[in-house]
């Protein structure tokens, strides 16, 4: 495992501990969010720390703007562009039916180029009182991947040495 990648998800698993124990008080928001604009490596650990990011795009800044109603896999979507507060904008559609989040899209500009990135959710089920996608499909540029959920698990306890 090489060294960023490691250092990526110890500082992930960090954010998700720490909010995960609701020690996040108001004032913090505002001073994460400064070191995330300023931070990428803090910006991508602060966007995957989230259980459902979706609930707190206004709160942390980000701009949400509906495009369309398309198809996606035969289904009514919702089209919209989501720009994060440093001008970052991705693609997400949502169900028209359910509300559930199907398909998200971006692009990212690499040094060989534009690469686009996908993914798609499917199999949503009920854990707590909240609906999350079982099985999830997706590609960054030519290599692609299925992820499905064998269980979710809430509040279970941490050994410090996950963070050692």
């Amino acid at each position: 495992m090489d060294k960023f990648f490691f250092e990526n998800e110890l500082i992930i698993s960090k954010f998700k501990k720490i909010l995960s124990d609701k020690m996040v008080k108001f004032f913090m928001w505002k001073e994460l969010l400064k070191l995330w604009k300023s931070d990428n490596l803090l910006q991508q650990a602060w966007e995957q720390s989230f259980e459902m990011p979706e609930l707190d795009y206004e709160a942390a800044g980000f701009a949400l703007k509906l495009l369309s109603l398309e198809k996606v896999d035969g289904r009514d979507a919702y089209k919209l562009e989501i720009t994060d507060p440093s001008g970052v904008s991705s693609l997400e559609y949502f169900d028209a039916e359910s509300g559930y989040k199907i398909m998200d899209e971006k692009t990212e500009e690499t040094p060989e180029g534009s690469v686009l990135q996908f993914s798609k959710y499917e199999d949503y089920r009920e854990v707590g009182g909240i609906m999350y996608p079982n099985k999830m499909m997706g590609a960054i540029g030519p290599q692609t991947f299925t992820a499905t959920v064998d269980s979710i698990v809430f509040n279970s306890d941490i050994d410090d040495t996950v963070f050692k």
